[in-house]
């Protein structure tokens, strides 16, 4: 699930001099669980696991940069046209 990969990255990304994790998903619900579980099981200190506040649909609405594979990008995708309510209509890549 989510939380393995998160248990990957982290292994493979977080050091000492790490000062902030961001968390986000599509809606900002499984990350704001998962920043939670993280600061839980590691005992961090506040700040060090956040989430995304509205995640990447709101951040994307709000006019903010969105990358793929290190290029910026101008659509979303949103895993099907449910969700997809939730983008901008011109964010909204093809599902």
């Amino acid at each position: 699930g989510d939380g393995e990969l998160a248990d990957e990255v982290l292994a493979e990304h977080l050091t000492p001099d790490t000062k902030m994790v961001a968390c986000y998903c599509s809606v900002g619900y499984r990350s704001s669980k998962l920043a939670e579980r993280l600061k839980k099981e590691r005992n961090a200190p506040d700040g060090l696991f956040v989430n995304v506040e509205k995640s990447v649909f709101g951040w994307a609405n709000d006019g903010r940069p969105v990358f793929k594979d290190g290029k910026q990008v101008k659509r979303v995708h949103p895993f099907n046209s449910f969700w997809g309510m939730l983008l901008n209509s011109e964010l909204r890549s093809e599902t």
